[in-house]
């Protein structure tokens, strides 16, 4: 086992764990409190504007204010309302299945943030060295990771290829 493997065992089991502590509830739940804050930031923005207004003058800002203000109430309500549907299915036998599953996710979303790192390394042509490549037993299996997400992402949202294109274009620019 190569350096590089120690490395990335220790990234992905410290994901697993990390997963295993928040559970796959609250991973999905953290992601669709990120999504809801944006969308109600969006639709809550002119009463957020109101109130805000009333209290301090931002002036110019006063969007940006507004936006982040509902943003993080939304983003708070919903995590306190996940964490409050962890605490009960923590309860139930469903709570290990609950760990375990989050494990899982945890784990998976350290091997796509490595892998999405490497292939940004890679499009900035900046190179592991050949002994550390060459000895991993893990690595290739990390760097195609991401590719496979994306084809899959791609399968559902088509639109998805034009933006890894867009990605692919800027690094070109980055050519020595």
């Amino acid at each position: 086992m190569s350096a590089a493997d120690i490395i990335i065992v220790i990234l992905l089991l410290y994901g697993a764990y990390s997963g295993f502590k928040t559970g796959l509830i609250l991973e999905i739940i953290s992601i669709l409190a990120f999504v809801l804050a944006i969308f109600g930031g969006f639709k809550l923005l002119h009463l957020g504007m109101e109130y805000v207004s009333k209290a301090y003058d931002f002036g110019s800002f006063l969007p940006f204010v507004a936006f982040l203000v509902i943003f993080v109430l939304i983003l708070i309500l919903v995590n306190l309302l996940g964490k409050l549907l962890k605490k009960v299915i923590d309860w139930t036998p469903l709570g290990v299945l609950d760990n375990f599953s989050g494990a899982l996710i945890g784990m998976a979303k350290w091997a796509l943030a490595i892998s999405i790192l490497l292939w940004v390394m890679s499009g900035l042509h900046i190179r592991l060295p050949d002994y550390v490549v060459s000895n991993s037993r893990i690595l290739p299996y990390i760097t195609d990771f991401a590719s496979q997400v994306g084809s899959f992402i791609s399968s559902i949202f088509p639109s998805f290829d034009s933006f890894v294109d867009t990605l692919e274009e800027l690094f070109d620019s980055f050519k020595p």
